[in-house]
């Protein structure tokens, strides 16, 4: 039996994404880890992903590197619905390492873009950062999205 390699995608490299062949857009990868000196402000809110108009995020996902301070909360929103529309901080439960490589997923958690959302003007994705001030912690977020045509 011979092996047919007609149907082959190649494996992203590191810095490239897998693209969905186009039907009917792409689904995009962005991916960034943030230590706790660069959301070290409590009460602050920080864009963290700025979205172009026409963007379709399919979901947002999550995974604590490193523990945040103790009473630290995190929630994950955006601009135009709210602080917490993805994640509230007990979904991210950023006291807690995830040390088995599972995300949390956005579908799971009861906010109002838990699955999704399509943005018709620019936007962005935010952290609110709350309850006491990070000395330690780190956080992972990759956005699942697809920039639509007109």
């Amino acid at each position: 039996m011979a092996i047919v390699s007609t149907y082959k995608v190649a494996i992203p490299r590191e810095g490239e994404f897998l693209r969905s062949m186009h039907i009917p857009a792409p689904q995009l990868v962005a991916h960034r880890k943030w230590l706790w000196s660069e959301l070290a402000v409590n009460g602050n809110v920080y864009e963290l992903f700025g979205l172009p108009a026409m963007t379709l995020v399919h979901k947002v996902l999550s995974a604590v590197a490193v523990a945040w301070t103790a009473s630290v909360t995190i929630t994950i929103g955006d601009g135009a619905l709210g602080a917490a529309c993805f994640f509230s901080s007990a979904n991210i439960a950023p006291q807690t390492a995830v040390t088995t490589g599972v995300m949390v997923d956005s579908e799971v958690s009861a906010g109002t873009a838990a699955n999704g959302k399509y943005y018709a003007a620019a936007d962005t994705i935010d952290a609110t950062i709350a309850g006491a001030t990070p000395a330690a912690g780190e956080l992972n977020l990759w956005v699942i999205y697809s920039l639509m045509q007109e």
